[in-house]
This record gives C-alpha cells, sequence and structure tokens, in this order.
C-alpha cells in the first residue's frame, strides 16, 4: 500500500515519461522486454518516386565527377558557433534535411546542394522553411541549386547548371593520345647481327653500300713503276718504251751511217 502510495500520478507521471522520453531514459518495462519493445521498422521506400526518378538523371548527367548523398540531414552539413548558448538555432537544423548532396570524389567535401521541388513547396509553410534553408545556404558558402518536379528532365539542361559546381575533373579522364613523332631513316642502314654477337658477313655486305672506286692519273702510275725498277731496267725500257719522233734519227742510227760512208770511200 506505501508503495502504490509512493507512486506519481495523473500529471505528475505524465511529466516524468516526457522527461524520460527526452532524455532519452528507458524505463524497466523498455529494458526487460528488449529490442522486441522498440517502436522502429524499416521504411518501404527510402526515397520516393521523384526522388529516385532524379537520381537516376543525375548519375546519368554526373558521372564519377561528383558522389551523390541523397537525404543528407543540415546539422551533418553544418555546425552552430557557441552551440551552448545557440541551442535553439541548432535545433533549427536538427530536424531538416536536403535532398541531395554532390561531393568531391576524392575529398568528399560537399560542393553544391540540390532541392527537388514538387507542389509542396508551393505552400506558405514550406515557402517559409525554404527561404531559411537558402539563408543558412548562402551564409556557410554552399550553392543550393533547385530543380521543379517533372515527367521528363533534359540532361543538357541540367548538366549546364551543375557544371560551375563541378570543378574537380573526372576521377577516370582518359589520357590525351601520344603526340605521333617523324623519325628520320638513318643515311646509313646498321648491320644486322646475330644473337651471339657476330656480325653476319652477308648481311653486312648486302647491306653497306660499295666503296667508290678510286682513279688514279696515268702519268702518276707510270712514275711510280718507275721509281720502284732498277736504273738498268729504267735505261732500257725507257729506249725501247718511248715512241721515236718522225724525222729524228738515234745515236746509233748516225754512228751506222757514218760506219758505212767511211767504208764506202775506202
Amino acid at each position: 500500500m506505501n508503495s502504490e502510495a509512493n507512486k506519481p500520478s495523473g500529471c505528475l507521471l505524465a511529466v516524468l515519461r516526457l522527461l524520460r522520453f527526452l532524455l532519452g531514459v528507458s524505463n524497466e518495462a523498455d529494458s526487460a522486454g528488449g529490442s522486441a519493445a522498440l517502436p522502429y521498422r524499416l521504411r518501404d521506400d527510402f526515397l520516393s518516386q521523384a526522388e529516385f526518378s532524379f537520381y537516376r538523371v543525375l548519375l546519368s548527367t554526373v558521372g564519377d565527377r561528383a558522389v551523390i548523398c541523397p537525404k543528407v540531414n543540415l546539422n551533418d552539413l553544418f555546425f552552430v558557433t557557441q552551440p551552448h548558448e545557440n541551442q535553439r538555432f541548432r535545433n533549427k537544423i536538427d530536424r531538416k534535411h536536403v535532398d541531395f548532396v554532390l561531393c568531391d570524389p576524392r575529398t568528399m567535401k560537399p560542393l553544391a546542394g540540390i532541392e527537388l521541388d514538387d507542389a509542396s513547396h508551393r505552400r506558405s509553410d514550406r515557402q517559409a522553411r525554404d527561404a531559411f534553408v537558402d539563408d543558412v545556404f548562402d551564409l556557410a558558402g554552399l550553392e543550393l541549386v533547385r530543380f521543379p518536379v517533372q515527367a521528363s528532365y533534359n540532361t543538357k539542361e541540367i548538366a549546364a547548371e551543375l557544371a560551375p559546381h563541378l570543378t574537380t575533373p573526372p576521377v577516370n579522364e582518359p589520357s590525351p593520345p601520344p603526340i605521333a613523332r617523324r623519325v628520320k631513316a638513318p643515311l646509313q642502314p646498321k648491320v644486322h647481327r646475330r644473337p651471339c654477337g657476330v656480325t653476319n658477313a652477308t648481311t653486312a655486305v648486302a647491306s653497306s653500300p660499295a666503296p667508290p672506286t678510286k682513279r688514279w692519273p696515268l702519268n702518276g702510275i707510270r712514275r711510280t713503276l718507275e721509281a720502284t725498277q732498277p736504273r738498268s731496267l729504267r735505261a732500257q725500257d725507257s729506249r725501247v718504251a718511248r715512241p721515236r719522233r718522225p724525222g729524228r734519227r738515234s745515236r746509233q742510227d748516225v754512228l751506222r751511217m757514218g760506219f758505212h760512208a767511211e767504208t764506202a770511200e775506202v
């Protein structure tokens, strides 16, 4: 009886349960029941039909130039200066998210945010929320691009809208082809060698050009031959080889003519 009387009841019990819920403290019944008592279930669709359709368009447009992160909480993108003093500003972004965030594939640094505006963004409360989110992005220095929901999208227009924010080149960008250079043929072909290092004579002779023939003057050859012969041969050769000039008599002819003349007188 005393224990039941000491238990809180009425409004006090409701206040205590609310405090436990806000502080994340589970009661004895939840702890005893285990994980089966936790009221969490898996959603049937992580992205709506419109969001999933636009996600596929982004994949074909962006490619590997950025990583597409869907449904990113603003509290994961931005932080609040002096959080103890500005707790209410943190609560404003804690339960808000952006539809898509494009990140650098090398560093995962956020490049731009993307909001997909459907018919619900025409309400006054939704427009106030959109104005607040735009101010947060502008103050933090991160671009926020908005696209209206459509049945079909023009990929060229989306690529042109996102191009200024995708400053990083593609990761798998093909390297440019090498520049073709003209190689001059050698003036004299190289001699093909065998694997053992011995020169192939037939190949060398066939590939190497024939040496030019050197012509010597006849006077030079005759002088060379005369210099190599003895004097006796040179004198005899000069008497025999030299042709006689017409009308000129040799010494022997003169002596022979004189001998015949003396004999005739006697």
